[in-house]
């Protein structure tokens, strides 16, 4: 921080931190402690990107709310009388106070023009702060006093700047001015009159407060090139304290509520409070802003990675580096959130065979909750605004939500059906999260294709908003772009191009994914409150990062072919968790280790581009059958083969594949041809494993699942077979050379893609 930035220089990102008469540069959030909650301790409370204001109060716990805009200087003070400091914001151009009381009141007020100061405070001691601003080139003073009514006076000049306090004691703010370049202080109190005193140089940003808690505001300088508080304080003089270090922000307060101000510093890139407490002593906490996918509570997204297989999880992050965990098992799914609302985003997985969900928070500790059924994806999110991730799931079957809030409790609603993708996100600007989903293919009532149902929260989940963007074979990637604090409408398409149409203009962004293989995880990495495009090549684990903030790109090794991005898309609806490009140039055959999960839906679907019919009669297996293997977990347990125009399944029950077919019989048998089909040109083969459709057989005594098999988009036949006859999990995949092609496969929550 440079010594000579003053009160009127504008910050790059159009925030302030206005510490009595000084602007402190914030990219990205302001530190605004006060006692919002009127039991006479200073809250912990940050003015965040998108108008957000998170709290941390000590008597009313976590709270956050909406109001502001860009442009405006964070201010504080009780302007209502009602003991509770309230939400006060200052818009320069054009002299604008904008007013939210702890009532949920708002004024809107003009008073002073663009070239004052605003200095609030109780001029007339009635309990309530008054409206009062300071012209710099003259020393003018103009207070709107609530009791006391307008007034105007001299005292100052151009070289001063304001620091208006109470030093005499009487309950009233003091005029007061202080000269950088001599480090005087000139004072007028309303008891005791006219005084000057030198302390301080230009070098020092003033912070007076009531410092050893006798009722009078006490002349204190900060220097922060050193980190070292000088105080004059009225009871026992001067006092000298090092606390801080470069680059953090001074922010004093009485945090303890015994009355004395309290020597405390902010670390906006950790967003991080460090306090020396008259009462309590040192003590620091990480509070701030909410950023999706952030481990380490600095404001910045990590690339986070999850291992089936042990349950490992891998965290590059911004601010803490490379860690470590094992949490979970091979059997559960990660999901992401906020769930103690402490600002740092929880490990938790969710087990949908029994609906259960296990979070680690970072503040409130290990918690395990049972919401939730094996046909229910999780869709967790803030849906009650309180800043905690609540629990939630959907029923694709019966467009079923169920929630249950961490304020609001348990409720349910209904969107949806097997048809759509669930994409659950904050579109109307709230910070709430909106239930919807996306339909590729028109809803079974009818309408276009590639539409989004979302339910706002801002009018209480209804109605039902209905937008078109997309087509049937997209996938949603909802976030918020362009940093306005709604989510955009954005799909991936089989071009290979990711669209968004931005909710702050309605304007349509492109942007080409230069390869199949990719896996999209937009996040807010550069801690700007815009998500990034970002986007994971599981087969080389590099991460490709466009930075919203600076325009320029960069990748970051970071994986490998068997972990996945916690949150990748489409990670609320069972989505894209890896895609394998086919070589180009040669026809051996591959093995991929995919390790897919036995107890629960999966999809895998291959495009076949340009391929010719030469290329399916290699050998694609050690036993030479010409064809595709898909889903083989062992040598003799293949779900799934196409060889020489037929499709052969195995471990059938009842089936049927254009004509029908009904096996007991545990061997590759022949389900159907594909005589009226041809495997040239371009097609895509797509099989679906639906644990979530398991039926009992009460004759065999096991649980039977269902598989499907489309060709080219269409339904060309669908069986049972018996759950124990399919290995756990399914390890290896055996795939062949297809020119052009890719495949890709998808593990999670099964929803009908149509991608």
């Amino acid at each position: 921080m440079s010594a000579n930035v003053l009160y009127a220089i504008r910050s790059i990102a159009g925030l302030y931190l206005l510490s009595l008469c000084w602007a402190w540069p914030v990219l990205g959030a302001v530190p605004a402690p006060a006692d919002y909650d009127g039991d006479g301790q200073a809250d912990l409370c940050v003015f965040g990107p998108r108008d957000e204001w998170f709290f941390s109060q000590t008597q009313d716990g976590f709270a956050r709310a909406r109001f502001g805009g860009d442009g405006l200087q964070v201010l504080r003070g009780d302007h209502d009388g009602d003991g509770h400091d309230d939400l006060v914001l200052y818009e320069p151009q054009p002299a604008v106070w904008h007013i939210r009381g702890s009532q949920g009141t708002e004024q809107h007020v003009q008073f002073g023009w663009s070239e004052t100061v605003p200095v609030p405070g109780d001029y007339d001691g009635d309990g309530t702060n008054d409206l009062a601003v300071y012209f710099q080139p003259d020393g003018t003073w103009y207070i709107q006093a609530s009791s006391a009514g307008f007034s105007t006076f001299k005292f100052g000049w151009w070289a001063t700047i304001p620091v208006a306090a109470d030093y005499d004691g009487d309950g009233r703010t003091d005029p007061a001015v202080y000269h950088p370049a001599t480090g005087t202080w000139s004072i007028l109190g309303s008891l005791r009159g006219f005084w000057e005193l030198s302390f301080g140089w230009s070098a020092v940003r003033p912070v007076p407060a009531d410092y050893d808690g006798d009722g009078e505001a006490d002349p204190a300088v900060y220097y922060p090139d050193a980190s070292i508080w000088y105080m004059l304080r009225s009871r026992d003089g001067f006092q000298e304290r090092q606390f801080g270090w470069p680059g953090v922000m001074p922010v004093p307060s009485d945090y303890d509520g015994d009355g004395a101000t309290d020597i405390a510093v902010f670390d906006a890139d950790k967003r991080r409070w460090y306090v020396l407490g008259t009462d309590r002593g040192f003590w620091a906490r990480q509070f701030g802003w909410s950023t999706h996918g952030d481990y380490d509570g600095d404001g910045r997204a990590d690339l986070v990675l999850f291992h089936r297989e042990p349950a490992d999880w891998y965290t590059l992050a911004s601010e803490d580096g490379f860690r470590q965990q094992q949490f979970g098992w091979s059997e559960v799914e990660p999901v992401q959130g906020d769930f103690d609302g402490d600002g740092v985003t929880d490990v938790a997985v969710y087990h949908q065979t029994n609906g259960m969900w296990y979070v680690m928070q970072t503040t409130a500790g290990f918690r395990t909750a049972q919401f939730g059924w094996w046909a229910t994806p999780p869709v967790p999110g803030d849906y009650d605004g309180d800043g905690k991730t609540d629990l939630a799931v959907w029923h694709p079957e019966t467009g079923l939500w169920s929630f249950m809030g961490s304020r609001a409790g348990f409720w349910t609603l209904t969107l949806g059906s097997e048809q759509a993708i669930a994409v659950p996100a904050d579109y109307d600007g709230d910070g709430r999260m909106d239930p919807a989903v996306f339909y590729g293919e028109p809803p079974a009532a009818g309408g276009q294709q590639g539409t989004w149902h979302i339910l706002p929260s801002a009018t209480g989940f209804t109605p039902v908003a209905v937008e078109q963007f997309g087509w049937a074979e997209a996938v949603p990637v909802p976030a918020d772009y362009d940093g306005d604090g709604r989510a955009d409408l954005s799909v991936c398409g089989v071009d290979r191009v990711w669209y968004v149409r931005r909710s702050s203009d309605q304007q349509l962004v492109q942007r080409p994914l230069p390869v199949y293989g990719r896996i999209l995880v937009p996040r807010d990495f550069d801690a700007d409150g815009a998500s990034d495009f970002t986007r994971y090549e599981q087969s080389t684990g590099v991460w490709t990062i466009h930075n919203s903030a600076s325009g320029g790109s960069y990748d970051q090794q970071f994986g490998w072919q068997a972990a996945v991005p916690v949150g990748g898309v489409n990670r609320l609806a069972g989505g894209w968790d890896a895609m394998i490009p086919l070589p180009d140039t040669t026809y051996e055959e591959k093995t991929v280790d995919v390790n897919l999960p036995f107890d629960q839906d999966w999809v895998l679907e291959a495009d076949f581009i340009g391929c010719s019919a030469g290329v399916w009669d290699r050998y694609l297996r050690n036993d030479g059958a010409a064809g595709l293997d898909m889903m083989t977990g062992r040598p003799d347990g293949m779900m799934l083969r196409l060889a020489n125009g037929s499709i052969w399944f195995v471990a059938a029950n009842v089936g049927s594949i254009n004509n029908p077919y009904g096996s007991a019989d545990t061997k590759d048998h022949v389900a159907g041809t594909l005589s009226r089909y041809t495997f040239s040109g371009d097609h895509t083969i797509r099989l679906e494993y639906l644990q979530s459709r398991m039926t009992y057989d009460p004759a065999s005594g096991v649980d039977v699942f269902l598989c499907r098999f489309f060709w080219d988009g269409e339904l060309i036949g669908e069986w049972t077979c018996y759950r124990e006859s399919i290995p756990r999990a399914m390890t290896r995949l055996f795939v062949g050379h297809v020119a052009g092609g890719e495949l890709r496969y998808l593990v999670g929550p099964f929803i009908s893609l149509g991608d």
